[in-house]
């Protein structure tokens, strides 16, 4: 696959026989369904973002684990920091935050101010369950709140390997904009050809910049 290099290194690796079927059958679905304006074109959708939920909840949930183990220094955080100091961090990521966003012919809202909610469990001094996998949305909002070393005090919790805090934020961005276009095309829309394209350009680059912070 040309738009993901990382797909030749990865189908080799033990253990990612599910990731590369699932893959391959959402890239077998989106040849067959890409070329008709009349079909619906939401399964390969979905079906790369299952893929993707579980790639981010191998990666992330192992780290969130780690940080639960204690609990009064990660609930201190989320009192002192998130509950505290979000209206400055906030007014650094506008700029950055663009909402809504488009995906080809799609538009989607990607609100900052719903961040937070990431960490309502967090902020009831009750750990969240990991057992199975979070939302992507869930992820994408709880790496701009944990993965972000910032002057407020907010900071890079989860150890994420990007040197500048704006390329954490751009993709948590685009994640969350993945999981906004998913949810829009299985709940209200059906997926036009071009937003279909522009998603899968969107989720592969995506991809390959997570595979790069392993």
């Amino acid at each position: 696959m040309k738009e993901f290099p990382a797909f030749a290194q990865m189908s080799t690796l033990p253990g990612f026989d599910n990731f590369v079927r699932s893959l391959r059958t959402a890239e077998s679905l989106f040849q067959s369904t890409g070329s008709s304006a009349d079909t619906d074109l939401s399964p390969p959708i979905t079906l790369w973002m299952k893929v993707l939920e579980n790639y981010v909840h191998a990666w992330l949930g192992p780290r969130m684990a780690t940080l639960q183990r204690e609990p009064a220094a990660l609930f201190d955080y989320v009192d002192r920091v998130i509950g505290g100091n979000w209206p400055g961090f906030q007014r650094w990521l506008e700029p950055k935050w663009r909402d809504p966003a488009e995906v080809g012919t799609a538009r989607v809202d990607v609100p900052l101010r719903a961040i937070p909610n990431a960490v309502r469990e967090l902020q009831e001094h009750r750990r969240k369950r990991l057992d199975s996998p979070l939302s992507i949305t869930e992820w994408a909002r709880m790496m701009v709140l944990f993965a972000v070393d910032h002057p407020t005090g907010f900071k890079n919790l989860m150890k994420v390997q990007h040197k500048a805090p704006e390329r954490t934020i751009a993709l948590a961005h685009r994640l969350h904009t993945l999981a906004a276009v998913r949810n829009l095309v299985t709940h209200r829309a059906s997926a036009g050809t071009a937003t279909l394209a522009a998603f899968r350009r969107n989720y592969y680059a995506a991809f390959e910049e997570l595979i790069s912070l392993a």
